[in-house]
């Protein structure tokens, strides 16, 4: 690992994330989170869970022990959170933005939270809120701001959830 890098800014596999975000969910409001709920959950065997457990373990992302409750160490939640945080961002974003239907969106949005960086993230969050998410809401149509975000978002906010864009000088 490069020595400027913090272990948190290095990316895991897409599994070990969704392990870390799988105990985050089990484990709110307090919770234990055991293997075999983790097993259930992502629909494998235990000793899959167990030995992807164990690696969490080793790399300080989690406190494991075999027959134990598993919890997240700081660093692992940090990472949870901010996974997590990025799947219900993209998910608003396919669903409600784009009009996408709920399980295709979801499929996508756990897809894409592994995918982009905390960077990307914000600057999609931050789009979402300069166009005024009109697209997945009811408001009245060329209320958002986008004339003033440039030609990529341009002409847009006049589009409805689910409907197409032609490509051209920023004019749907």
């Amino acid at each position: 690992m490069p020595s400027k890098m913090k272990k948190s800014e290095i990316n895991l596999s897409e599994v070990r994330e969704d392990y870390l975000e799988t105990i985050l969910r089990l484990a709110k409001d307090g919770a234990p989170v055991r293997l075999v709920d983790i097993a259930k959950e992502h629909g494998v065997s235990k000793a899959t869970v167990s030995d992807a457990l164990a690696w969490l373990g080793a790399e300080g992302y989690i406190d494991y022990e075999k027959y134990r409750p598993v919890t997240l160490t700081p660093l692992g939640r940090e990472i949870a959170k901010r996974t997590f945080e990025k799947h219900k961002l993209l998910l608003r974003f396919l669903g409600e933005t784009l009009g996408i239907p709920p399980k295709e969106a979801e499929i996508a949005a756990c897809r894409m939270e592994h995918a982009i960086g905390s960077k990307i993230a914000v600057k999609l969050a931050e789009l979402m809120e300069a166009i005024g998410d009109e697209f997945g809401s009811n408001s009245k149509a060329g209320s958002a701001p986008a004339s003033k975000k440039g030609k990529a978002v341009r002409g847009l906010s006049k589009k409805t959830a689910g409907s197409s864009v032609k490509k051209g000088r920023g004019r749907a």
